[in-house]
């Protein structure tokens, strides 16, 4: 993980592995979701948007217990998971130490841009958006700190004015975004919309399990302290069967689908590792475009 240990210079690790909201449905099996990064008007829960604007300058402090500090520690398997996919989906090579240089890579959902940059520093021309303000304004002071990520195109956006425009991109990204969408699946199809034949999609969520209700939501939020109460809502949280079948009929390919866990290694070195045997709490899911 050395390329994207470079990547993520910056980022420092935080203090808890999960991100929750509070105690809801205990059997329901509802679905919805998004977060850093919503749609438009039936896309977007400006519940959801008020509270990533409130964030500010937290969204690059590792100890933040505004929602964001979570962030950090899981942020290189994500990028490494995204790395290897990419890689292998779209035959990069990657001794160039800069493994997605040429990429045009959307953050839909970008935050504070914590995604965005270690991304940029392995070569992807990225776009960040989201609909909140705030993050934006944070995305676009901290891109500053470093010349690699000054490129990074920073819009207060939504992934249908993406499409409307008529934007196309290799790969998008839309990380701990779905579990805080009104309609995922809608979003995920404009998403898939925007890809070229052969890109990749990458998504990340809470799975809907007792356990990630027990990790994220009572022990996170209510025992612990570590995240804002009503960060998530456990009723919006997917499986990766709804997300692979969202996927499926956004018109991703059904064969190239991967899937894995991020799991906490070691609690006390905020550790995180990839395990696709394990997709109890947190995952993440990739596919790609079918080819014209």
């Amino acid at each position: 993980m050395t390329l994207c240990r470079r990547a993520l210079r910056g980022l420092a690790p935080p203090m808890f592995p999960w991100r929750p909201r509070r105690v809801r449905a205990w059997l329901g099996v509802p679905r919805s979701c998004l977060s850093s990064a919503t749609s438009t008007v039936a896309r977007v829960d400006a519940q959801e948007v008020s509270k990533f604007d409130l964030v500010g300058s937290d969204w690059w402090d590792a100890s933040s217990l505004k929602g964001t500090g979570p962030l950090h520690a899981m942020n290189a398997v994500r990028v490494k998971f995204i790395v290897d996919y990419a890689t292998k989906a779209m035959k990069l090579s990657k001794s160039a130490g800069q493994p997605l240089r040429g990429l045009r890579l959307l953050d839909a959902g970008c935050g504070g841009g914590l995604l965005s940059e270690p991304l940029a520093r392995l070569g992807a021309k990225v776009t960040g958006i989201d609909p909140a303000e705030g993050a934006i304004a944070a995305a676009q002071v901290h891109q500053q700190t470093d010349p690699k990520t000054r490129g990074i195109d920073y819009r207060r956006s939504t992934i249908e004015e993406i499409s409307q425009a008529g934007e196309a991109f290799d790969v998008i990204c839309s990380l701990e975004v779905v579990e805080h969408l009104p309609d995922p699946q809608a979003f995920l199809s404009e998403c898939a919309g925007c890809i070229k034949p052969g890109g990749v999609l990458v998504v990340s969520t809470l799975n809907r399990t007792m356990k990630s209700y027990l990790l994220s939501i009572l022990g996170a939020e209510y025992v612990l302290g570590l995240l804002p109460v009503g960060t998530h809502s456990w009723d919006k949280y997917l499986t990766p069967e709804e997300v692979t079948k969202m996927l499926q009929e956004a018109g991703m390919d059904s064969e190239s689908i991967e899937t894995s866990g991020m799991v906490l290694q070691n609690p006390l070195t905020l550790r995180w590792k990839l395990d696709a045997e394990d997709l109890d709490v947190n995952y993440i899911i990739a596919a790609t475009k079918k080819q014209a």
